[in-house]
């Protein structure tokens, strides 16, 4: 393995880096950001005034149950 393929390699293996622009981040994100733990984020950092309120995701193929409900009337 010459030496750009080293380099690389040791790139490719660093921890992610999250984009400042990305709207949505999940608690592993936070922590991964502020290289701290997923339990100080979820109990001091989630708690800060100005932090919005987590909102949850549909999986993919799935319908949310307010929106099976409303197709139901």
């Amino acid at each position: 393995m010459n030496q750009i393929e080293m380099l690389l390699d040791a790139i490719n293996n660093l921890s992610p880096r999250i984009p400042i622009a990305v709207n949505l981040w999940s608690v592993r994100e936070i922590a991964a950001y502020l290289k701290g733990s997923e339990a100080v984020v979820r109990e001091r950092i989630t708690a800060l005034p100005g932090i919005p309120q987590a909102i949850r995701l549909p999986a993919a193929g799935c319908v949310p149950p307010s929106a099976a409900a409303a197709s139901h009337h």
